[in-house]
C-alpha cells in the first residue's frame, strides 16, 4: 500500500526558534502580577444586572421601543415608578414621569426588579 503523493512538496531545512529569557524588567506589561493587580482594581460595588432586565432595557433603548412601549411601570425594591423611558446611559435609566421631561427620575439598573407594560411583565423578545 502506498501513500498518496503530495501535490506540492518544498524541500527545506527544518525551522527552529530559539527563545531566550535574559531577565524580566519589573515594569513588564505582560507579567502576571500586573494582570492580577488589574483584576483587583475592579470596583467591588459593581453588581450584575439581571439578564432579563437588560434585554427589556435594550428593547426600550431604541426610538421605536420608546414610542411603542409607553405607560410603563418600573418595579423597584421599595416603590413603583410610572412613566416613560427617557435615556439609558451605561447602568442607569432616566424615567420621565407624567409624560414630560421636566419630571425625570434616574434609577440604577440594579434596583429594577421588573418592568410592567399594561399591567403585565414586558416581554423580553
Amino acid at each position: 500500500m502506498s501513500r498518496p503523493v503530495p501535490l506540492m512538496f518544498v524541500s527545506s531545512p527544518p525551522v527552529y526558534e530559539k527563545v531566550s529569557v535574559v531577565g524580566e524588567e519589573s515594569t513588564s506589561i505582560f507579567s502576571e502580577e500586573v494582570e492580577l493587580v488589574a483584576e483587583e482594581e475592579t470596583p467591588s460595588s459593581f453588581q450584575e444586572v439581571d439578564a432579563s432586565i437588560l434585554k427589556k432595557v435594550e428593547k426600550l433603548r431604541s426610538s421605536i421601543g420608546q414610542r411603542v412601549y409607553q405607560g410603563l411601570t418600573f418595579v423597584l425594591a421599595t416603590e413603583e415608578i410610572k412613566g416613560n423611558v427617557g435615556k439609558v446611559i451605561d447602568q442607569t435609566i432616566t424615567i420621565e414621569t407624567d409624560g414630560n421631561k421636566e419630571k425625570e427620575v434616574t434609577v440604577d439598573l440594579n434596583q429594577i426588579k421588573d418592568i410592567l407594560w399594561r399591567g403585565q411583565t414586558l416581554p423580553e423578545n
